[in-house]
């Protein structure tokens, strides 16, 4: 019997327990001689029944039983049964109906107590003991799931990217490789896998559209079938946070806190001793919420306790965190007892190359989806497109010998061993399948002009062609540099944008209709993504399709050819118009001063800052770089700075990203030359210092930029000037302040002890500073944020230095 079938047995002990009070109180009326027996005995049994029912009362509400732990119900089971037998043999003393007695004839009128008085103190000293077990055990379980509550809340509190794990809402529908495909590979990476000997980092690498993302799922899904997966995170370029390390370790910590149980506490414990740990850089929060979590586990771990990290398309990273990231990644080598395995796909990008082999001899394994022999990868192609097109010729009622084998070996050739041709291809049939027989669409597929035998060119073939038959379908000049207008203005954007964005979003930042944009979108369903809902945002298929559109050496065609600099600067611009329009004081009504960013609900913020405000207050800086626009006063810009620079911030905020701005304001500061335009860059240095001065406060509470951010501002402050219209009426009188900002340009807070020595990086990205609380900590130089805190010293450190290189 199980030890919830046990604790479910409660029941059958409260009767008996029923029983017992019940006989114990004729006892009381019919014997004067054990008065004093018979209420110790009660009290006791009373005792113990209100202890099990509520063990009753957990073991029938839903769900309780479920987090209470096997050790525990065994506990509870076993001592509930025992307390059982007590009960029965004390029931079978006391009940003249059980006892070969004359009392039998005689009912309780003749009752003699059966006890003596040592008799009935071992019976108290047993139902207590046994008491005080079940208590202790509904004690030790109430703890426990405190302590699990505690762990959910500091686990919640990473910062999260969403859609990040191969099973996300996003990527679920997503396809794995098919059965019957890849399958060396995949036996290579399980040998891999499972081998006590491997290196801990596994690089598959391999062109566009060779399938490896497909791969990397499949692997996900693998180690996830075996309870063996830790984390998952798929970077994709143009969506947010998936397209840079920002979130990615706090990610990762987040999902291995809840797919590794024995991890949860350390991690828990680790944000609980140092929350800062989740505003720090990619360093610190490497250390704290996942390397050092997985050293304690080792201390504890049985042997051979392994599980997997899997990374997809890391050269959709930014380069920078790139760099950062890999050598962090390969010190889990040092982890013996607990094997942390890293399966790794991407583009042979330089700096992703050069990051594999600066690291140490031993730490990682590489292979090349080309040195596949040809003839297996065209076999799986072979597969891929006979699963599809069956599942096409179902789905449109065609002929069992549709389509032949000879079509199926045509198409696979002329993918050139990329998976992103074929399934480009398969797209195309079906969604021409309502217009135009699939047959045809397979037909018009297999006759494309073949004039490259590159597969890049191979792609570019199929990728032309479907936007000549989807969006250039005139004849005349006119009509075709009226649809390529018309696709440029939306699809332009869609793979310019560094987020995406819903169809209804998109048309209000391009400011044209959602209606306009679903009618050009809808008949490019083979290389996107799309959908009418508000909620779903549009999606390349693949990033091969941007990089087609924004070269053009690839895709010839003018009117198809995106121009990226146009589009950012037109991007740059609706940024700027929207945030005209939306922005104002306190947008989210809280009112209060005080009112903390952490008080704000996610319905309260959605419902006040729509999706495309949040991408222009996000982004607008960000596009400017890549255009051609030119600061100059008095220019949009400058206008928007000198009427929405503090609503701009308070919406930054409002999204916890006010870091984002700080560093937004330095990269305004460098595109204007202050001796061509000294107005507008003094005001751009003047919010600098105004944002440098005030970011802590603003981080926690927004409106304290219309409060102690604008009073404590220096008196000469042109930011204090151009908004004093904002400082409340009711504060009089106003704080003295210096007249101006003075040299320091802001304070770095953090040390418990006085500090002996600072000093900064070679390339001026970082400061350092040793004190004498013993600890090392690293800044960022810009916005002052605390990247990494250095521990571990044994005395207090006098002198800090950085190494040249």
């Amino acid at each position: 019997m199980s030890g919830l079938e046990g604790v479910a047995g409660v029941f059958a002990v409260l009767q008996v327990a029923d029983r017992v009070l019940s006989i114990c109180g004729k006892y009381a009326s019919a014997v004067k001689d054990a008065k004093d027996d018979i209420r110790r005995l009660t009290s006791e049994v009373n005792a113990l029944q209100k202890v099990l029912k509520s063990v009753d009362e957990m073991a029938h509400a839903p769900g309780m039983m479920c987090g209470v732990s096997p050790s525990i119900l065994e506990e509870l089971a076993g001592t509930i049964g025992e307390c059982g037998f007590t009960l029965d043999q004390v029931e079978s003393q006391l009940d003249p109906k059980q006892r070969r007695t004359p009392m039998r004839r005689f009912g309780f009128r003749a009752l003699k107590w059966p006890f003596k008085s040592k008799d009935i103190a071992s019976i108290l000293e047993t139902l207590h003991r046994q008491q005080s077990t079940i208590t202790v055990a509904l004690s030790l379980d109430q703890r426990k799931r405190s302590d699990l509550v505690d762990q959910e809340r500091q686990i919640d509190k990473l910062p999260y990217a969403d859609d990040a794990a191969f099973n996300s809402h996003f990527w679920e529908q997503k396809p794995c490789c098919l059965p019957e495909t890849r399958v060396r590979l995949l036996q290579m990476v399980d040998d891999w896998y499972k081998s006590s000997q491997s290196v801990c980092i596994f690089w598959l690498r391999g062109m566009a559209g060779t399938g490896k993302s497909t791969i990397a799922r499949t692997v996900a899904r693998s180690f996830a079938d075996q309870a063996q997966l830790g984390a998952s995170f798929m970077f994709s370029q143009g969506r947010g946070d998936l397209g840079n390390a920002k979130k990615f370790f706090t990610t990762i910590a987040a999902q291995l806190a809840r797919n590794v149980p024995s991890l949860r506490g350390n991690i828990s414990r680790a944000i609980s001793e140092n929350p800062t740990v989740l505003r720090e850089g990619l360093r610190e929060q490497w250390k704290q919420l996942i390397l050092r979590p997985l050293m304690r586990l080792e201390a504890t771990a049985p042997p051979a306790r392994t599980f997997g990290l899997v990374i997809d398309a890391l050269d959709e990273c930014e380069e920078d965190d790139v760099r950062l990231m890999l050598p962090l990644l390969a010190e889990t080598k040092a982890l013996e007892r607990v094997r942390f395995r890293i399966f790794i796909t991407s583009r042979p990008e330089t700096p992703i190359r050069l990051g594999f082999q600066k690291m140490q001899q031993g730490t990682h394994q590489v292979f090349a989806l080309h040195e596949i022999d040809e003839k297996i990868t065209q076999h799986d192609i072979c597969l891929f497109l006979t699963y599809e097109l069956e599942n096409i010729r179902r789905e449109s009622c065609l002929q069992p010998e549709w389509p032949d084998k000879d079509s199926i070996e045509s198409l696979a050739r002329n993918s050139s061993g990329l998976f992103i041709y074929a399934a480009s291809a398969c797209r195309f049939i079906r969604e021409w399948a309502t217009v135009r027989p699939p047959a045809e669409s397979l037909m018009h597929l297999l006759e494309i002009p073949t004039t490259s035998e590159s597969p890049v060119g191979k792609l570019d073939e199929i990728y032309t062609h479907i936007l000549e038959h989807s969006i250039i379908k005139s004849k005349s000049i006119q009509g075709r540099d009226e649809l390529g207008a018309r696709f440029r203005a939306i699809v332009g954007p869609v793979v310019i944008l560094f987020d995406t964005l819903t169809c209804a979003s998109l048309a209000k930042l391009i400011d044209s209709t959602k209606e306009r944009v679903i009618t050009l979108l809808s008949s490019l369903q083979s290389v996107l993504d799309i959908s009418d809902s508000d909620r779903r945002p549009i999606q390349l298929l693949h990033p091969s399709f941007r990089d087609f559109l924004l070269n053009r050496n690839r895709c010839t065609d003018s009117c198809l050819t995106i121009d990226e600099t146009k589009g950012h600067e037109e991007l740059a611009r609706c940024c700027l118009r929207i945030m005209f329009k939306g922005l104002k004081n306190d947008i989210c009504g809280l009112q209060s001063p005080g009112a903390t960013v952490q008080g704000v609900t996610d319905e309260q913020r959605d419902h006040h800052l729509t999706s495309e405000l949040k991408y222009a207050c996000r982004y607008w800086v960000e596009h400017l770089p890549w255009s051609k626009i030119s600061l100059h006063e008095g220019d949009q810009v400058h206008q928007f700075l000198r009427k929405h620079l503090l609503h701009w911030l308070e919406v930054l905020s409002l999204m916890k990203k006010t870091s984002e701005g700080v560093l937004a304001i330095l990269s305004l500061e460098s595109m204007v030359s202050p001796n061509e335009n000294p107005t507008l860059h003094a005001y751009i240095h003047d919010a600098k210092r105004f944002a440098l001065s005030s970011r802590s406060g603003i981080e926690e509470a927004p409106l304290q930029l219309y409060h102690s951010a604008l009073l404590f501002a220096p008196e000469w402050s042109l930011i204090r000037n151009q908004f004093k219209d904002d400082v409340p009426r009711w504060i009089i009188p106003l704080p003295k302040v210096p007249r101006d900002w003075g040299r320091l340009p802001q304070t770095f807070e953090g040390h418990s002890g006085w500090v002996a020595d600072v000093t900064v990086s070679p390339d001026g990205r970082l400061v350092a500073s040793g004190s004498a609380d013993r600890t090392v900590r690293l800044w960022d130089s810009a916005t002052g944020s605390l990247q990494a805190t250095l521990e571990g010293h044994l005395d207090q450190v006098f002198a800090v230095a950085f190494s040249p290189d």
